[in-house]
């Protein structure tokens, strides 16, 4: 089962994305992430990503695609894997080729603007192990004790790029780069109610991957 989750930050796709992993047993895999992996491990892909990176530049969608390539052909995606933030763009997407066309499901969370904004500036990301937690009552999960994470015992805080001015230019740019891919595959995309809690979101989901 090959699924890819689409959405603006805040929409949930990380929180939906790690719960499907873990019902099915596919490892959920962030495209951030897979760079950092393939970096830490030297693949050769990765040694050129780094390459770029230590020089001040932009990965190009290129060397990202590839290193996205490489993961999904690990023993551990034999039985699927969930593409959380991949494909970015329309060129990525056209990079991706024909695995395009194996993916499963294309499922896009939405959410109100003023749903995603609390989300966003009330997030609280453990300095240590990097868990992500949220200050409002609505907003889940909460940490057990307040500012430090349940799982380390890190010190929680507030990612610069989590202000509000720095939320809504990350959103203008999802709809820029990353809505005329769901334009492209619009027959494909199944669209989902991201706007309550995570079970109630989980279990839509569930209803369009068992139905």
């Amino acid at each position: 089962m090959k699924i890819m989750l689409f959405g603006p930050q805040g929409a949930g796709k990380g929180t939906i994305g790690e719960m499907i992993s873990e019902k099915y047993n596919i490892p959920l895999l962030s495209a951030g992430q897979m760079l950092r992996d393939a970096m830490k491990e030297g693949t050769e892909v990765g040694k050129i990503a780094e390459k770029y990176i230590n020089e001040g530049n932009l990965v190009p969608p290129e060397v990202i695609t590839d290193v996205i390539k490489e993961r999904i052909i690990k023993d551990d995606c034999k039985d699927g894997f969930i593409l959380d933030g991949f494909p970015r763009n329309l060129k990525q997407a056209e990079l991706f080729g024909d695995k395009m066309d194996e993916i499963d499901y294309m499922i896009e969370f939405e959410a109100p603007m003023e749903v995603l904004m609390r989300r966003l500036t009330g997030r609280r990301t453990c300095r240590n192990c990097g868990a992500i937690y949220n200050i409002f009552p609505e907003c889940a999960p909460h940490p057990k004790e307040e500012g430090k994470c349940d799982k380390c015992g890190g010190e929680l805080y507030q990612r610069e790029d989590d202000t509000e001015e720095a939320i809504k230019k990350r959103l203008n740019i999802y709809k820029e780069e990353t809505e005329p891919i769901l334009q492209k595959y619009n027959n494909r995309v199944v669209k989902i109610d991201a706007g309550d809690n995570p079970q109630a979101i989980f279990e839509r989901v569930l209803k369009i991957i068992e139905k």
